[in-house]
């Protein structure tokens, strides 16, 4: 598959159709639609609007987190693909549990908003300790590092949603909550891609401060699985001498 640098017309062609697109798509539903698709009076509510940015970051980060920890596993600690993604269980098997639990509590004290309150502090502090993870992390400290990301990001799974049901007005209620897994799917999809782009041009550099990395340097879209294998070698090479 080819690739084509930032530059290229191949890249900016697209990215400028679909922004030319969505202001297309925007102007008509302002103007011309009788019964607008996506009524944009739903984002004069600062709430909303908010709540919707909430969203897209949650996805972002959760999406981002969760698709590039098993690269940190795989080349910095050598585990094998299968393992990997069983690393990943601080994570998948808090998110769900915490939001349900979350959900019960809210339910049963009539407010979210400290849900919301505790869910943002704790989510960033866990993504910060991520950053404290090297290639001599034990397992029980990736494993309680990981856990305090998987509780803040379960708690702001319902409450997002819930936020903008209390603040939508009646009349477009389906469409303000429906609009909500729309931007938490498109900060998914953002994370993941931003997350690829820094690792690709991250690796990159890399491979060019070593020569003989440099000269068999992989195409873009096989650089992840090759900087594992690489990793994988090295760490072999370096337990042979030792």
């Amino acid at each position: 598959m080819p690739m084509y640098p930032w530059d290229s017309w191949h890249t900016l062609v697209p990215l400028l159709l679909g922004v030319a697109g969505l202001i297309g798509f925007v102007v008509y539903k302002k103007l011309g639609a009788a019964q607008p698709l996506v009524p944009l009076v739903i984002f004069n509510n600062l709430t909303q609007s908010l709540s919707y940015a909430g969203a897209f970051l949650h996805g972002m980060i959760l999406w981002a987190t969760v698709y590039y920890l098993p690269l940190y596993y795989e080349g910095a600690l050598g585990y094998s693909p299968v393992i990997s993604g069983l690393a990943l269980f601080p994570e998948s098997l808090t998110v769900a549990p915490i939001s349900v639990i979350t959900g019960i509590v809210i339910a049963k004290v009539g407010g979210y908003r400290w849900a919301i309150w505790s869910g943002w502090p704790i989510s960033a502090l866990g993504i910060g300790l991520i950053c404290y993870l090297n290639d001599e992390s034990t397992i029980p400290e990736w494993v309680f590092i990981n856990l305090v990301a998987g509780v803040g990001l379960g708690i702001l799974y319902p409450t997002v949603m819930l936020a903008v049901q209390a603040a939508a007005s009646p009349e477009y209620l389906t469409i303000s909550v429906t609009m909500t897994p729309f931007f938490r799917v498109l900060g998914q999809s953002v994370g993941v891609a931003v997350g690829g782009v820094v690792f690709q041009n991250r690796i990159k550099h890399e491979f060019r401060n070593y020569p003989e990395l440099g000269r068999s340097q992989p195409p873009m879209h096989r650089m992840r699985p090759a900087w594992c294998s690489i990793s994988r070698l090295c760490r072999r090479g370096a337990r042979s001498v030792n």
